[in-house]
């Protein structure tokens, strides 16, 4: 009894852990095809590189980046001439009954009035406002300023430059 219980949670687990797996893969493959690759697979793999070898061209196509054939070919819906249907004047658009209800009246301002205190003088004195001028002491050198031991330059020895072979390598470089 007990081991018919047992194949049968083993069994369980089994296909729990197959089902788990295949969703995965699904999700992965939905998610890979949303982003065009396999699109773009399918197309390089077609007769594209084909015709480029029966044109005898002297370029290396095997190394060129191909992630922008999918662009070029969403890029043409957006470049399509639309035209807008022309917009039709009605009758109520001119109609100035429909309109007459909204009284625009012009803002005016009050007149600026002076008070006493804008006028007089004792506000705006400039005596009262006393400006310090600051004076800083003369620089003074001190003994450990001329002091060689102090100041020690450091040389910094680089590694010469090494020339790697992708920096003068023609697939980087386009």
């Amino acid at each position: 009894m007990k081991t018919n219980l047992k194949k049968r949670n083993n069994v369980q687990k089994t296909t729990l852990n197959v089902a788990a797996i295949i969703i995965s893969l699904i999700i992965l493959s939905v998610t890979v095809n949303a982003q065009g690759i396999w699109k773009s697979f399918l197309e390089m793999n077609d007769m594209n590189k084909n015709d480029m070898v029966l044109a005898n061209d002297t370029k290396n196509y095997s190394d060129i980046d191909n992630a922008g054939i999918t662009e070029t070919n969403s890029f043409s819906a957006y470049s399509e001439l639309e035209k807008e249907k022309t917009l039709d004047l009605e009758d109520w658009m001119i109609d100035e009954s429909y309109f007459a209800d909204i009284n625009v009246n012009p803002e005016t301002e009050e007149a600026l009035q002076l008070d006493d205190w804008m006028t007089n003088e004792n506000y705006f004195n400039p005596v009262t406002f006393q400006v310090d001028v600051e004076t800083e002491s003369p620089l003074e050198l001190e003994d450990w300023m001329l002091n060689e031991n102090y100041f020690q330059s450091v040389k910094n020895e680089e590694q010469p430059m090494a020339l790697k072979n992708w920096m003068i390598s023609e697939n980087f470089w386009k």
